[in-house]
């Protein structure tokens, strides 16, 4: 279960005391946004634990961005944002991660097809063999003729 820090209520910050680069002003901004952030993210992933990692990846980000944010936008949503593109990223990485996963079930039907090929790759290889046999003794047999 993650922590969830205490809310303030709405009124109680605004954007105007927040300064960019300000190290406090970014835990004050943490501590009012993270609650709200982390409930947008389990609702988008219905996942609480991947919520909580895209909400920390999404703080984590900002937190790096924090001394170019504008303080004419409202920081909270600033960081709403952040977080909800990361959780879309989330979400786009899963679905391509299980595009390349095959079920139990097709790796032993795999498994079964190439020892099936296998098997019909080295009867072809024998029987190649043979005819090569064959073929070189035929030409050696034959007498050489001039050009």
């Amino acid at each position: 279960m993650p922590v969830i820090p205490d809310v303030p209520a709405r009124g109680e910050l605004t954007a105007e005391t927040y300064q960019p680069g300000s190290a406090e002003d970014f835990d004050r901004l943490y501590r009012t946004a993270y609650p709200r952030v982390y409930r947008t993210l389990t609702a988008i992933l219905a996942d609480p634990g991947a919520a909580e990692d895209c909400a920390q990846d999404a703080f984590v980000q900002a937190f790096g961005a924090w001394k170019r944010w504008r303080p004419d936008a409202p920081a909270e949503a600033w960081v709403h944002r952040i977080a909800v593109n990361r959780a879309i990223s989330y979400r786009r990485t899963a679905r391509l991660r299980g595009v390349g996963e095959m079920p139990v079930l097709s790796k032993i039907a795999l498994g079964a097809l190439y020892a099936a090929v296998g098997v019909v790759l080295v009867s072809t290889m024998a029987t190649f063999r043979r005819q090569r046999r064959r073929l070189s003794r035929t030409v050696a047999c034959r007498p050489a003729t001039a050009i």
